[in-house]
């Protein structure tokens, strides 16, 4: 179960951490458009 709750949690992580970049380079973009 432990191995599991792990996996989950990092797939997690990694999915904000991919979510807050394309954010950011989203932001970016029409910061400079605009």
């Amino acid at each position: 179960m432990g191995i599991q709750i792990d996996k989950l949690v990092y797939k997690f992580v990694e999915g904000v951490l991919k979510l807050s970049i394309v954010l950011n380079v989203i932001r970016e973009v029409v910061g400079h458009v605009t």
